[in-house]
């Protein structure tokens, strides 16, 4: 899937783009995107933010940039929840098979990258799950999400500079949901920073536009309810992990 470069917000003096937002989901390859149930109840999510292997050499990001620094240690994630409209029981179990794997892929993220909640860039569980259900967990789906349950390595999505950032070595290569996983973190993180001439980041998008331009897909579908596609995607992400984080805690 191809998206046309997100739009700028502030360049500053040193930037030249932003992350291109040509998408990692929606090409032709990769199973349709997955929709709750009509009655899955959505409510509003608060903003907040992005996961590297930790062989990878740290990026720098400069005061006021917006980044914590390496001050700051993550807490780490013990619990995953349910996505609304999701239902994991009898035949659809397979949807909580990669919980753990979720859960390791946000806090390797979250550590390397030294974010703590409520940093810019800092990433849930909850979030990367609800984003794997919108890709491959559909109920024709399981095959794709017991292998590339974000669907990070479609062959039509890639280009440079995604070898580089995700570590994946060819658009072919065997995945497995761990990989899915770590990779589309770094993507992901990309996708959410404005970068300057050197390639390092120094302004943060939120996170919903880290998710829009992980998507890409700038047409209006019948499914995006005349939203841009990757609008759609990002925002209703972040309603169904604002949802399942709401239930977690209703239910202590």
């Amino acid at each position: 899937m191809t998206g046309d470069g997100a739009e700028l917000d502030d360049p500053g003096p040193a930037a030249t783009s932003e992350a291109p937002a040509d998408g990692d989901v929606d090409a032709g390859s990769g199973p349709a995107e997955a929709s709750p149930s009509p009655d899955a109840a959505l409510t509003p999510v608060a903003d907040t933010r992005r996961p590297a292997p930790s062989a990878k050499p740290m990026l720098r990001f400069p005061p006021g940039s917006g980044h914590p620094g390496p001050r700051n240690l993550s807490s780490l994630q013990t619990r995953i929840d349910p996505i609304p409209g999701f239902p994991e029981t009898g035949d659809l179990a397979w949807r909580a098979s990669n919980d753990r794997t979720f859960l390791d892929a946000v806090n390797a993220y979250n550590l390397a990258h030294r974010y703590r909640p409520g940093d810019p860039g800092y990433w849930t569980a909850d979030r990367l799950k609800a984003q794997a259900m919108r890709e491959s967990g559909g109920e024709n789906d399981r095959a794709a999400f017991l292998s590339d349950p974000l669907q990070v390595n479609n062959p039509d999505d890639w280009k440079d500079p995604k070898p580089k950032i995700t570590g994946l070595a060819s658009p072919h290569q065997p995945m497995t949901p761990l990989v899915s996983a770590r990779a589309a973190m770094e993507w992901l993180g990309y996708k959410g920073w404005l970068h300057d001439r050197q390639g390092q980041p120094y302004k943060y998008l939120g996170d919903e536009r880290a998710l829009d331009n992980y998507n890409g897909n700038n047409k209006v579908d019948a499914q995006s309810g005349g939203l841009r596609h990757k609008q759609w995607y990002g925002r209703t992400i972040l309603l169904l992990a604002n949802q399942a984080e709401q239930m977690h805690r209703g239910s202590d």
